[in-house]
């Protein structure tokens, strides 16, 4: 995706490296959405790249939450229903590889799949068998809302599964 499809994507904010506006900022000139479709956990310990994922899924409306590490991930997937697991592959209290692991362990039904700055085909390996459902190596914007829209789109997801 190029810089002034993402900036059409998000609104008419000025995009640096460090995303210079606030969530909040940004969160204003986003039109309001519908009932989110689906919930998605991010686990990323990167804030920009976390900032970012939220934005850009929230746009393709989907309910977003973002941690930014495997612990915080693990107590919030017992707690709380998601429908996704987004996972970078290296975290500061451990890998994606043993989280996906621990997921799907407590969560059967619910998806895993990598967005890392890990781009080998040995990655992607490692992630598949770890029990990963797809694997996008950054900045790959378009493949991971692909792969998202794919892993989501027969599923009834926990926010409309109540209603």
């Amino acid at each position: 995706m190029t810089l002034p499809d993402l900036r059409a994507r998000v609104g008419s904010f000025t995009l640096s490296r460090k995303f210079p506006l606030s969530l909040k900022t940004i969160v204003r000139r986003v039109p309001p959405l519908s009932q989110p479709k689906c919930r998605i956990l991010c686990v990323d310990d990167h804030k920009d790249t976390s900032d970012m994922l939220s934005l850009l899924l929230a746009q393709e409306d989907y309910e977003v939450v973002c941690v930014m590490s495997a612990k915080e991930a693990l107590s919030l997937a017992a707690a709380e229903e998601f429908d996704l697991y987004v996972l970078d592959k290296r975290l500061p209290d451990g890998d994606g590889l043993g989280l996906c692991l621990k997921l799907n362990e407590l969560t059967p039904n619910v998806p895993c799949m990598f967005y890392s700055g890990d781009a080998y085909e040995i990655h992607r390996h490692q992630a598949m068998e770890a029990g990963a459902a797809a694997y996008v190596a950054k900045p790959d914007i378009e493949s991971l809302i692909e792969n998202v829209r794919k892993l989501l789109a027969d599923k009834e997801c926990a926010a409309t599964a109540g209603q």
